[in-house]
């Protein structure tokens, strides 16, 4: 069997790691990350496909190893299936240069040992300043408001609101003080921002804020996302917070009703309006 894990070791410019979130956001890379590919001592010819989003321009280095320590760079040989994507060196060094996706295949001499890994090349975002803050507070939230058809925010900040507390039920029945999909995102931003939106509904929020209509291709992380339903000016909204470091897919963080009743973090397409925020 053919075993691979990654380890980036690289200073992060962007959000910080949130034990309550389930995915794994792409980080900036400043400097050279390190890939270490494990490969089974006397293992059958086998290819472990593994997937992995790496940002625009950055550098990241393959290790070859076994469970006995580091292979040297000349027991393996190194092929990308795209090099315009993302290339790699004699010596493992993958080169992230141009947006999409390139197969890597490492191989070991005897041709005993081989392994195949994608390689999403995706923006390389920066997030500093207001937009990190923004970003963090939401990840920072997930599973901690419960969701309450029609809950808008007091105060800015926890104290005050008394997220959690029992109430009279919402029209399906929910008992604990929180916030609907469009006052979680304006509690967000008032939080961060100290700027109370004159709008807290799903719509008037953006009107309020007179935020600018994006492209996808424009999102940056603390961006907000509109669901449109047909005949609908919308019914949904969300804080986009990165690229997913598996696949490169998109991860939003929003407050949804039922079943899960609360903050989540996910990879999902189901956004599809986008506004500048910052």
């Amino acid at each position: 069997m053919v075993v691979m894990a990654l380890i980036v070791q690289a200073p992060f410019s962007s959000v910080t790691a949130h034990a309550a979130s389930p995915v794994k956001l792409v980080q900036p890379l400043s400097g050279t990350g390190k890939i270490t590919v494990k490969l089974k001592k006397n293992s059958l010819l086998r290819s472990a496909k593994k997937s992995i989003a790496i940002p625009k321009g950055a550098r990241v280095r393959i290790v070859p190893s076994t469970r006995n320590g580091t292979l040297g760079q000349q027991d393996v040989t190194y092929k990308s299936d795209k090099k315009a994507v993302a290339s790699v060196t004699k010596k493992g060094l993958i080169k992230a240069k141009k947006l999409g996706q390139a197969k890597i295949t490492v191989v070991t001499l005897d041709e005993t040992k081989k392994i195949t890994l994608t390689v999403n090349v995706v923006k390389n975002y920066r997030v500093n300043g207001i937009r990190k803050s923004f970003v963090n507070l939401a990840l920072d939230t997930v599973g901690e408001i419960p969701y309450y058809w029609g809950g808008k925010p007091d105060y800015p900040g926890w104290e005050g609101n008394g997220f959690g507390e029992e109430i009279e039920p919402d029209y399906l029945g929910r008992t604990r003080r929180g916030l609907d999909c469009s006052g979680y995102v304006a509690w967000v931003y008032w939080s961060v921002t100290g700027i109370k939106p004159g709008g807290m509904g799903t719509v008037n929020f953006t009107k309020s804020l007179e935020l600018e209509e994006i492209s996808y291709s424009e999102l940056k992380p603390g961006d907000v996302g509109l669901i449109r339903t047909p005949g609908l000016p919308s019914n949904h909204i969300g804080i986009f917070v990165g690229l997913d470091a598996k696949n490169g897919k998109p991860v939003w963080v929003h407050c949804t009703g039922t079943p899960r009743n609360t903050v989540v973090c996910e990879k999902t397409d189901m956004f599809s309006v986008f506004y500048r925020t910052f």
